[in-house]
């Protein structure tokens, strides 16, 4: 299934900075306070069938060998250090670096490095594994989605909601939703 978002396009243009993207549990949360019945259960589910995606998904590092660096270049004036921007790779510089470990967000220098540790992908790119199965070790592992696909979600669980019926001779038939 294609994604109908451009992870690199949200990125370049700043667009998740300007409108953050929400972890799963906050979404659903989000989802609930606008009176739509749904939980994270779910939401793997509708993943799982192809037909509800989060718009990315973060893998954080376990240690700090796997983090994402940047170097930070800086000279000491007066006692204290003025800093000069990234040291680029191959830049010679004389002055001290400072070695940072990048925290995640969605900025764009801090986006595309997780994602060239391969620690940041769009979850339609790859094949649906359980979420439990993803995180592997102390990793922490979050989906996230856009506030803009409240409303697509608010169909699709409208649309969803099934008929179930006992195995029973009883002709009775109960309404159950999958949230």
């Amino acid at each position: 299934m294609a994604s109908p978002f451009d992870m690199r396009y949200l990125i370049d243009n700043q667009l998740l900075v300007v409108c953050p993207l929400l972890p799963e549990k906050r979404f659903a949360r989000y989802c609930k306070e606008r009176g739509i019945r749904t939980s994270e259960r779910q939401l793997e589910r509708f993943e799982e069938l192809g037909i509800f995606r989060p718009v990315a998904r973060v893998r954080y590092p376990e240690n700090e060998d796997e983090h994402p660096k940047t170097r930070l270049k800086f000279e000491e004036v007066d006692g204290k250090r003025v800093y000069h921007g990234t040291l680029e790779e191959g830049e010679d510089w004389e002055g001290g670096v400072e070695d940072l470990l990048i925290s995640f967000s969605f900025d764009k220098d801090d986006a595309y490095t997780f994602m060239e540790a391969g620690l940041l992908w769009e979850p339609s790119s790859r094949a649906f594994k359980p979420w439990k199965s993803l995180k592997d070790r102390s990793r922490e592992l979050r989906s996230y989605y856009s506030i803009f696909q409240v409303y697509a979600l608010s169909n699709l669980v409208t649309a969803t909601t099934m008929l179930v019926r006992p195995r029973t001779t009883s002709t009775t038939t109960k309404k159950r939703s999958i949230a």
